[in-house]
């Protein structure tokens, strides 16, 4: 039976790409917030905000 092996490359293959999916999650997530491209606002907008007390 040679399936012992199979089984094993099976098992090895998903922890490292657990490892791997891990790995990316946390460099998205220490890389800081990422801006939506439809949240834009003009500097005018800004410069008005600014203005305004909070």
């Amino acid at each position: 039976m040679d399936s012992g092996n199979t089984v094993f490359y099976i098992v090895a293959t998903i922890i490292i790409a657990h490892f791997v999916v891990g790995f990316i999650f946390l460099v998205r997530k220490l890389s800081g917030p990422v801006p939506d491209e439809g949240t834009k606002i003009t500097e005018a907008e800004q410069a008005e905000a600014e203005e305004k007390p909070i």
